[in-house]
């Protein structure tokens, strides 16, 4: 979906849903956006006004860190529960987010970069980044390495990224008839987490995989927005994204390998703006998998392979930590009385108890690892 006329309307937060439903070419691309939101939790989108220079240098850089030697990479091992630097690949099981056990780990190499405080905030806002809850969600980079392996990703990708995240809950809020602004008084301290991926390529025999070959196993992001850089596809022994898509009255549903478009970004809906909307946009099922060899290489069956490498910048967008989680965002009604007007349709907001972010983070993870635990108790 092309959003270069959709977001250059919200430059300015003033702007407001009546206005831009007036403009045609706005309400048909707002409905596409909206809809495949509702649909799976996913949309891939062009004309979303990120250099591509800063994309081309933030997986140039990762390109050059991954490929670094292993001991190097290893001296950014992260120490810390926030788990800025550098994961080692199967160091993770992202099944684990939903509760899922038995699963493998990761086949993937990380290194998160956590939110980036400019001196001005650190000095006008210090009691809220050094509460209890400020330390863990602001834990510090590690600014002798972002210098160092990553100058433009961890500075003007992390930027752009801040930006785009903004205006894509703009137009959410459109779509659900909300005011526009309702996320932007808080998101100016948020917390949001950039992770560079490597998918290493892997031999790979095709007699034995005539399935895809999971890399990242299917869960959901706790983030409000994930949005990600991919690079090209053509290598897919080195991992392709794949979105789960939900059948009709949600029975059934296949797995969809997301393609590779020059200049695109994926978006998807995490479990935090799913329970924040209350389930207005569902959270997307999705997985990293190695795709069996295409048809046309069916003479090379039986050989193994070794493909290119595949990078990805996942950029986790998270509000600041004491937001009340009420709906619409940043809303004085009571979340039993106020209603949001839907591309016109009236729909009522339930009741549930107002928690902030941080406290809801610490729920949903605690919940997920409770699950986790009756499903490892299970006999097989």
């Amino acid at each position: 979906i092309d959003l270069s006329e959709v977001l250059c309307s919200f430059e300015k937060s003033k702007v407001s849903y009546s206005i831009c439903l007036r403009n045609d070419l706005f309400k048909e691309t707002a409905l596409k956006f909206a809809n495949s939101l509702r649909k799976c939790g996913f949309v891939q989108i062009v004309g979303h006004g990120v250099s591509e220079r800063v994309i081309s240098s933030g997986m140039r850089e990762s390109a050059l860190f991954f490929n670094k030697p292993a001991e190097l990479k290893e001296a950014c091992i992260s120490k810390d529960k926030a788990r800025r630097g550098y994961s080692p690949s199967l160091s993770e099981n992202f099944a684990s987010l939903i509760g899922t056990s038995g699963k493998p780990n990761d086949m993937v190499q990380k290194y998160r970069i956590g939110p980036v405080i400019d001196a001005t905030s650190a000095s006008s806002n210090k009691p809220y980044y050094t509460t209890k809850d400020g330390r863990i969600h602001f834990y510090p980079n590690n600014e002798t390495e972002l210098a160092e392996h990553f100058p433009t990703t961890s500075t003007e990708y992390y930027k752009e990224m801040e930006q785009l995240a903004i205006k894509l809950l703009r137009l959410i809020l459109c779509c659900s008839g909300a005011p526009i602004s309702g996320f932007d008084n808080i998101m100016d301290k948020h917390t949001s987490i950039l992770s560079l991926n490597y998918y290493e390529p892997v031999n790979m025999n095709l007699e034995q995989t005539a399935e895809p070959q999971v890399r990242v196993e299917l869960h959901t992001d706790v983030s409000l927005l994930t949005i990600v850089a991919h690079s090209s596809e053509q290598d897919t022994a080195a991992g392709a994204l794949q979105i789960f898509v939900p059948g009709d009255n949600s029975e059934g549903g296949e797995f969809i390998t997301v393609p590779y478009v020059p200049g695109s970004l994926v978006v998807n809906i995490g479990d935090c703006l799913q329970d924040w909307s209350q389930e207005r946009f569902p959270s997307a099922l999705h997985r990293v998998v190695n795709l069996p060899r295409r048809s046309e290489d069916k003479s090379k069956i039986g050989e193994s392979r070794n493909d290119g490498s595949r990078y990805s910048l996942a950029y986790f967008c998270a509000p600041n930590y004491d937001s009340l989680m009420v709906w619409p965002p940043d809303s004085t009604a009571a979340p039993t009385i106020a209603e949001a007007i839907d591309m016109g349709e009236a729909l009522p907001v339930s009741a549930s108890p107002i928690i902030d972010y941080s406290t809801w983070r610490k729920q949903h993870i605690k919940k997920s690892m409770q699950q986790l635990k009756k499903n490892a108790t299970k006999p097989l």
